[in-house]
C-alpha cells in the first residue's frame, strides 16, 4: 500500500494536482507506520494507519469497535483536487485488501468514481491493471465484508 499511494501521488500531482503533508503543507506523509495526506485546498485530511488507535496520530481520532474488532475513519474532501488521490488511495487498498479494508462514499461509483479522465477508476486501472469493475462500497460501519442493502451500488 506504501508503493502504491507513491505512485498515485505521484500520478496525481502529474495532472496538475497538489497533494500535500496532512496539515496543507509540505510533503504527504507516507510511510510504514502510516499515510497522511492533504491538498493545498484541503478539506480533511487522509489517515491511513493499520496500528490500533492507542497509536493514533489521527488528529480527528479513528474511531474503534473494540468487541466488533475493526477500526473506523473518514475523511471528507468536499470534491477539491485532492479527492482524486484519496479515492484513488482507498480504492488500491481495498482492491489489495477487500477482506480487511471496508470503503464507502458520498459519490457516486458511476459518476464520481468513473473511468475517464482524470477518474479514481481510471487512476488505478491505469497503475495497476486491471483495475476495479465491482462497486466495493459498503458500510463501513460494520467493518469489512459488510455490504450495505440500502444501497444498491454496493451490493
Amino acid at each position: 500500500m506504501v508503493a502504491d499511494t507513491r505512485d498515485i501521488v505521484a500520478r496525481v500531482r502529474s495532472l496538475g494536482v497538489a497533494v500535500t503533508g496532512p496539515m496543507g503543507r509540505g510533503q504527504p506523509e507516507i510511510t510504514e507506520r502510516y499515510i497522511a495526506l492533504n491538498g493545498l485546498i484541503g478539506h480533511e485530511s487522509l489517515w491511513i494507519q493499520p496500528e490500533p488507535p492507542e497509536y493514533s496520530i489521527d488528529p480527528y481520532g479513528a474511531r474503534q469497535y473494540a468487541s466488533q474488532g475493526f477500526v473506523w475513519s473518514f475523511c471528507k474532501t468536499a470534491q477539491k483536487p485532492y479527492d482524486l488521490a484519496v479515492a484513488a488511495i482507498l480504492l488500491r487498498c481495498w482492491q489489495l485488501a477487500p477482506h480487511a479494508f471496508a470503503i464507502a462514499s458520498d459519490g457516486g461509483w458511476d459518476d464520481d468514481w468513473q473511468y475517464g479522465a482524470p477518474g479514481p477508476r481510471s487512476l488505478v486501472a491505469s497503475l495497476f491493471p486491471p483495475g476495479v469493475e465491482e462497486c466495493p462500497f459498503s458500510d463501513t460501519t460494520q467493518g469489512p465484508l459488510h455490504r450495505d442493502p440500502l444501497r444498491p451500488e454496493a451490493t
